[in-house]
């Protein structure tokens, strides 16, 4: 692994000083290059940890730390796509508007639609796409931007198995050939194992390491050449 891009440490939060503990004594680093996931069950903290990390939360004590100028990027279970938007025009929006010209960053668009199997779809609307294929370009237009962090929470839980099954394929497709760092939010066992180099699992306001599993990186290989 290369450095460290998120940093966490003896963090502890919850929403109001009359309501319980979601996390406490909080410790783990995200390195370059690492995919984390991380097991609990609904409402136990999972999305207000990556709302900590956005810092659109604050914790009530501890720290998070991210690597200065590191790009993060958000893949919602819900896609907040634009209706009004094609699924291009969706992907470019994750493009700062000064970076590039239209047609750079139509291409830029393009290019992460076909990164996730979609550039099929890049002149239709959300209301012409299923929930997998919203789910696609809601992964493309996290990245387009070539964020250095994915952070990404529960978004296979609201589609179909079928398009779960082939949108993990493309996360492993992703994982094996780029260096972006994610941390992945479920609570599938599947989803946590397959995914993720380490896996965290909630208990009590912790996360527990689950630890490597043996040959992992081949069991990822070998599961998406059997899905696709």
């Amino acid at each position: 692994m290369g450095r460290t891009l998120i940093e966490i440490k003896d963090l502890a939060f919850r929403h109001a000083a009359d309501m319980p503990w979601l996390w406490q004594e909080l410790d783990f680093q995200l390195e370059e290059g690492e995919t984390i996931s991380v097991m609990g069950p609904s409402g136990c903290g999972k999305s207000s940890l990556l709302r900590l990390i956005l810092g659109s939360l604050l914790p009530n004590r501890g720290s998070v730390v991210t690597q200065p100028g590191a790009r993060i990027s958000m893949v919602f279970q819900d896609q907040r796509l634009l209706p009004w938007k094609t699924s291009w025009e969706n992907v470019a929006f994750g493009i700062t508007q000064d970076e590039h010209n239209r047609v750079r960053r139509q291409a830029l668009a393009e290019q992460a639609l076909e990164s996730v199997h979609a550039q099929h779809l890049g002149r239709r609307y959300p209301h012409q796409l299923s929930g997998g294929e919203k789910q696609r370009v809601a992964l493309a237009r996290a990245l387009v931007g070539q964020a250095d962090i994915i952070l990404m929470d529960e978004p296979l839980s609201a589609i179909d198995a079928i398009s779960q099954r082939s949108l993990l394929s493309c996360l492993l497709e992703i994982k094996q050939q780029q260096k972006t760092s994610i941390l992945y939010v479920t609570h599938s066992q599947e989803e946590a194992r397959l995914i993720g180099d380490r896996v965290l699992l909630y208990a009590n306001g912790k996360l527990h390491e689950q630890g490597l599993q043996t040959k992992r990186r081949e069991q990822q290989l070998e599961w998406s050449r059997w899905i696709a």
